[in-house]
């Protein structure tokens, strides 16, 4: 198994934008990266800075330009090396339609739902199954942690912890026989009493058309309202992204989670979340909501040469 590095104990913070990048086959983006120090400060002068694309026959990238080679969903990783500290900084990749899902892996990631105290480590294990729900041994692996403030995670799926409290999701992105697929899991640094910020996303929940654009607010309900930093991401990360408060699908139809994360430099933090639906009900929801079942089977009687009514 072949993975992108992660640089452990990286003392430097990388922000690439946009982040997701969504192109079609026959367009190009272009990249912009911000360096920060360990105090979030701006570093001036960089001496090396190399990006990676994984698959690396996804796409390349030249002069911050993002030049697509095929279809499908993928990460730009840049390493980032200056007055001998390092860092990496990662963007999700989109080229062209979703891969449907026939041709994408299916990603469990084991626990689903973890916790540790700052500075201690947590290990993710995944489990790989392609579209007849067998289960294949992936070709390469790259784990990512959002925000990436919280902590850094290795190439063997194992979470570090940083100094500060808060709640994120960690994500593996897999490929195997040339297929693509993306798991997630949640991750808390500290405990739930540790959740001092009680907030509320609005609306909760909701349902927009393909092409139109949704913009959330959020109450804090206890708290401090003032100083607060945001961060947003979306699970899947191929339905959609944002910018700013404001949910820009990608996928004609589709379901996901939108996160919001406020923060304080102190370090009190809290979470909210919200679901959103992108296109029609499925009839299955539409029983759901009105609490109905399938209508039961009735078989045919058998003819008989008379019409039955």
């Amino acid at each position: 198994m072949t993975s992108i590095l992660l640089l452990l104990f990286t003392t430097l913070h990388v922000v690439v934008e946009p982040n997701p990048v969504f192109i079609e086959r026959w367009q190009s983006a272009t990249l912009t990266v911000e360096v920060f120090d360990e105090d979030w400060q701006p570093v001036q002068k960089v001496k090396k800075l190399k990006f990676e694309v994984m698959p690396s026959d996804l796409a390349s990238v030249e002069d911050f330009e993002v030049k697509p080679k095929r279809e499908g969903l993928g990460v730009v990783a840049v390493r980032v090396e200056a007055y001998g500290d390092k860092g990496i900084g990662y963007a999700f990749l989109s080229v062209g339609k979703i891969p449907p899902r026939s041709k994408r892996l299916k990603v469990k990631i084991f626990p689903q739902k973890g916790r540790v105290d700052p500075q201690e480590e947590l290990h993710f294990e995944l489990s790989v199954f392609d579209g007849s729900g067998s289960e294949v041994e992936p070709s390469s692996v790259i784990w990512l942690m959002i925000p990436s403030w919280l902590g850094e995670i290795d190439t063997n799926g194992v979470f570090h912890a940083g100094n500060l409290k808060g709640a994120g999701k960690v994500f593996a992105i897999v490929e195997a026989d040339g297929k693509i697929g993306i798991g997630s899991a949640g991750i808390l640094v500290g405990r739930l009493r540790d959740i001092s910020i009680k907030v509320k996303l609005i609306p909760q929940f909701s349902r927009i058309d393909p092409g139109d654009t949704l913009v959330l607010q959020y109450k804090v309900l206890e708290g401090p309202r003032e100083g607060l930093k945001l961060d947003w991401w979306v699970d899947p990360t191929y339905i959609g992204h944002m910018e700013g408060n404001k949910f820009i699908p990608r996928v004609r139809r589709g379901r996901g989670i939108i996160y919001l994360l406020v923060h304080t430099e102190d370090g009190q933090f809290g979470f909210a979340r919200a679901v959103v639906a992108i296109g029609k009900p499925t009839a299955r929801e539409r029983r759901k909501a009105l609490g109905n079942s399938p209508p039961p089977h009735r078989p045919h009687p058998p003819f008989d040469g008379v019409p039955h009514r």
